[in-house]
């Protein structure tokens, strides 16, 4: 029997808190691959205060840019949690 595989899109969303400096939730989530295709790079800015969380995949070990944007966001969570603003 053969198989036919596709591919399923889906929209996930992620609950991301405010700035840990600021407390702004004017916030922007920027990512790229990189040209070698060997890693990623994300990360999130408050653009209030300029506060930013970064990830690079180089360093993580993440090809994808989407991993690296929730690594980002991870990161971003322990710096609020860490500061104690919500």
């Amino acid at each position: 029997m053969a198989k036919y595989e596709y591919e399923v899109r889906e929209l996930k969303e992620v609950d991301v808190p405010s700035c840990p400096l600021c407390g702004s939730d004017d916030l922007h989530f920027w990512s790229h691959s990189r040209e070698d295709d060997r890693s990623a790079g994300a990360g999130v800015k408050c653009m209030k205060c300029g506060h930013e969380a970064t990830a690079d995949g180089y360093e993580l070990h993440l090809d994808w840019a989407l991993d690296c944007q929730l690594a980002a966001i991870e990161k971003w969570r322990e710096q609020v949690a860490r500061y104690g603003r919500r």
